[in-house]
């Protein structure tokens, strides 16, 4: 018996090309993650392609290796975790929340890392205006009466974050487990949370013991190495590390000396980012 093989081809109907799997291929990286060592680390650069109009970030955005097998997780044992270069651009780590019964919250911002707005935006492919979902019955979004500084602070009408790579690149994006430390005014301790893109903590930067993650020593040494630039001036730039004693909106930030702040730093503030991601 003669077999035949029949296809059918569905008009109008159009296969989406597939996934480019390979990094080096795509341009993003000279070799594969998996021949990185931590002679990489600091020395080199990593150039992602990034359009996304409205974000206040121009593309592409330059990344460098800071840790080799530094972040993994069970499916993922050899990955690169990659921090930018220097601050992308200014925004509030959370809006002011003018229904919270907390008196600072009210007026400056809430410094929880998990319901934090710059969290949501960045961890967010949505389009422009999109990105924000309340996390809690008083959060609210960073618009321009909600923060303090300049317009370039609120992002709230912005795309998120992570509309802005291309598919290729963002499936090799790992989900990474993070453990962030809470003030008092939460209860003290840590929570985890799962980020493709996070800001990293004290601990990480080497500033301070909160047993949040461990130190990138090799790139982090010390504060001339913490420094990072926005517009070609040494700059303020957020942790995700709250502020430990009853102060429910202060969060810890990079000086522009690479030394840590301990005060005063306001989660509605407009402070530098230098987001980290981790590739595999």
């Amino acid at each position: 018996m003669r077999r035949f093989s029949i296809s059918f081809r569905r008009q109008g109907v159009v296969t989406p090309e597939p996934l480019e799997t390979d990094l080096v291929k795509l341009g993003i990286l000279t070799k594969q993650v998996s021949e990185f060592t931590t002679d990489d680390i600091g020395k080199v650069d990593v150039s992602i392609p990034y359009n996304n109009e409205g974000s206040g970030i121009s593309g592409p955005i330059v990344f460098e290796v800071v840790g080799v097998n530094h972040h993994t997780t069970a499916e993922h044992q050899k990955t690169i975790t990659l921090m930018t270069k220097n601050i992308i651009r200014k925004a509030a780590f959370d809006a002011k929340e003018p229904n919270n019964t907390d008196s600072m919250r009210k007026t400056n911002g809430n410094n929880r890392w998990s319901v934090s707005n710059i969290r949501q935006w960045l961890n967010s492919q949505a389009a422009a205006g999109k990105w924000f979902t309340a996390q809690h019955d008083y959060d609210a979004p960073p618009i321009p009466g909600n923060v303090y500084g300049e317009g370039d602070v609120a992002y709230a009408d912005a795309p998120g974050f992570l509309a802005g790579f291309s598919a290729n690149v963002l499936q090799h994006f790992t989900d990474i487990t993070n453990i962030t430390a809470l003030c008092s005014a939460d209860g003290g301790g840590s929570e985890t949370t799962v980020d493709k893109v996070f800001l990293p903590s004290n601990t990480e930067m080497g500033l301070g013991n909160n047993s949040e993650g461990s130190h990138l020593s090799v790139r982090y040494p010390d504060n001339n190495s913490r420094i990072k630039q926005l517009n070609g001036s040494d700059y303020y730039y957020w942790t995700r590390s709250p502020y430990p004693v009853m102060k429910s909106s202060l969060v810890l930030c990079v000086l522009p000396s690479g030394e840590s702040s301990f005060s005063h730093i306001m989660a509605s503030s407009g402070h530098g980012i230098a987001p980290i991601i981790v590739l595999h």
